[in-house]
């Protein structure tokens, strides 16, 4: 068997390999999880492939785009003018448009 098979038999169910980049194993988890459950399980199976392997082996998670969808929408735009500027002409408390279209009655 090679290197991935062995890694492949040694993982939890809840991990799976997404590649071997020299000494790295790169690995995803196939469920939420909390961030410190993640890191416990992730450096549990390192130490498991280092022990099982006796290969100095570093386990990572892959990483992940942003899943933000306004954010991945917003990416790339640029402002026209300073964002001070803009907010200050654009949503200063008297612009007639910000009341409803039409100016105080005096």
């Amino acid at each position: 068997m090679g290197l991935e098979e062995d890694i492949k038999t040694l993982l939890d169910s809840r991990l799976s390999l997404t590649r071997i980049q020299g000494q790295q194993v790169i690995l995803t988890v196939g469920e939420k999880m909390t961030s410190g459950s993640r890191g416990k399980l992730l450096l549990d199976t390192e130490k498991q492939l280092r022990k099982a392997l006796g290969q100095p082996l570093e386990v990572l998670l892959e990483p992940r785009g942003d899943l933000n969808k306004l954010r991945q929408q917003l990416r790339g735009v640029e402002l026209d003018g300073s964002r001070e500027d803009i907010f200050t002409e654009r949503y200063n408390a008297s612009d007639s448009e910000v009341n409803g279209g039409t100016e105080p009655n005096g």
